[in-house]
């Protein structure tokens, strides 16, 4: 994800109506396409079970 373009994952899960359920998902794609490193760390660190999550990326790549 270029540097800065989060906003827009941001803007999109704040707005109304049902866009936090819309936002979600495409968080979810757009981090398994470009990888945990994509998402600014201070969100990457509130990921729930986010080191089950990476051991189960790292089984997948292996």
């Amino acid at each position: 994800m270029a540097a800065g373009e989060h906003h827009r994952f941001q803007g999109a899960a704040c707005s109304s109506g049902d866009s936090d359920s819309l936002a979600c998902p495409a968080g979810a794609f757009a981090g398994a396409y470009l990888g945990a490193g994509a998402w600014p760390r201070e969100w990457a660190e509130r990921i729930g079970y986010r080191d089950e999550l990476m051991a189960l990326g790292t089984l997948r790549d292996a």
